[in-house]
């Protein structure tokens, strides 16, 4: 991972971790899980066009794939043959269970993003933070199901529960207590120039 890239992660899940706080739990939550999905890739660069934006990329499993890159990736005459796209994903999702009247963190969504300054080699990230409230209305440890519905108001709903150790507290979960769903998306795209 490149300088800009630890350096953008930092501030930005520093930025989203002070939003994740705005109206945060009075009270200590009565449990949580997490899910972390990853992946990231890397492709050769072996054709950039400036004047079209036209860019050919190889990835790692030998496709051969062209297409024209938009205006908001600045700096891309600096780009070469050679050179290496590196993407990076995570998706976090965290289930927080706390008790009837704890006073939960306002539901909602931030968005923060920044891309290297002109002259350097492009680079950019994204992360996504959304947060919604539910009340629980009831569980079936039988079936490992759980019915919800929106603090805000909506429909109830019933939702398979997955996870080993969400099941595993399951029975735990009464009817009244909310769940709030935390769910944060993170992508950094950087181009690498190897010596």
């Amino acid at each position: 991972m490149t300088r800009f890239a630890k350096r953008y992660a930092s501030v930005a899940a520093f930025a989203l971790a002070l939003a994740a706080l705005d109206g945060a739990w009075a009270q200590a939550p009565v449990a949580g899980i997490a899910t972390v999905t990853s992946s990231s890739g890397e492709a050769k660069v072996t054709a950039v066009d400036p004047g079209t934006r036209v860019v050919t990329i190889v990835t790692a499993d030998g496709r051969t794939v062209t297409g024209k890159v938009g205006d908001r990736v600045q700096n891309l005459e600096q780009v070469k043959a050679g050179d290496i796209a590196v993407v990076t994903y995570e998706e976090r999702t965290s289930f927080v269970l706390s008790e009837p009247g704890t006073k939960v963190p306002g539901a909602g969504e931030v968005v923060v993003s920044a891309r290297a300054a002109k002259g350097q080699l492009p680079a950019a990230g994204l992360m996504r933070q959304s947060l919604a409230n539910y009340t629980v209305v009831s569980t079936n440890t039988q079936a490992n199901t759980i019915t919800l519905v929106n603090a805000a108001g909506g429909e109830v709903r019933t939702f398979d529960v997955m996870d080993a150790t969400a099941r595993a507290m399951l029975p735990r979960v009464k009817p009244g207590n909310f769940l709030t769903a935390i769910d944060r998306q993170t992508l950094i795209a950087t181009i690498a120039r190897k010596p």
